[in-house]
């Protein structure tokens, strides 16, 4: 199986586990930072973690054997016959190309009767559901949090001026100059 593995999850771990399960020994795919940038649905600042960060998140895993570096976008026969694979496993992509490049991607190991294609479900969601990675989510939700936060900051930065207004009548010049430094 291989991927970008960027930001690790519970997913990721039972993704891999199902992976692990279809063999003996499982060899994991990293691929480079340029790949998954590209590939990336938002393209920009991905991947969050740098590939050795990656490699490390993914060795952690007790259900890794061993993890092949800069791991090829098409798993060819070179790759096949030099790591000793039985398996070729598919799992799910957090990036949508909006294209079917399984056919190309895994055509060798098609060919050899090697491919094995995850289905099912994990966390209760359909593996071929996924299209945004958590990574997307985790940044969704901060962006949420932020905006909410900043509407109550505001909130009360508004409603601590009326106090003090209301208690030594208005604002002198000097206070306004350093509310106009702080917002």
């Amino acid at each position: 199986i291989e991927g970008g593995w960027d930001v690790m999850t519970p997913r990721h771990i039972k993704l891999l586990k199902r992976a692990r399960d279809t063999g003996d020994y499982l060899i994991v795919g990293v691929h480079n930072d340029e790949l998954v940038a590209s590939k990336s649905i938002s393209r920009g600042n991905f991947p969050i973690m740098d590939l050795h960060e990656r490699v490390l998140s993914v060795m952690g895993c007790r259900h890794v054997g061993d993890v092949l570096l800069d791991a090829p976008w098409t798993v060819s026969s070179d790759v096949i016959k030099a790591l000793r694979i039985s398996v070729v496993v598919k799992g799910t992509r957090y990036f949508d190309d909006k294209e079917d490049e399984e056919d190309g991607r895994y055509s060798v190991a098609k060919s050899l009767g090697i491919f094995h294609k995850l289905t099912g479900t994990v966390d209760s969601v359909e593996i071929e559901d996924y299209s945004i990675s958590p990574v997307h989510d985790t940044i969704e939700r901060i962006h949420r949090n932020r905006e909410r936060f900043q509407k109550r900051f505001n909130s009360k930065i508004k409603k601590e001026r009326a106090f003090y207004d209301n208690k030594y009548g208005r604002q002198s010049n000097q206070t306004q100059r350093s509310d106009q430094k702080i917002t």
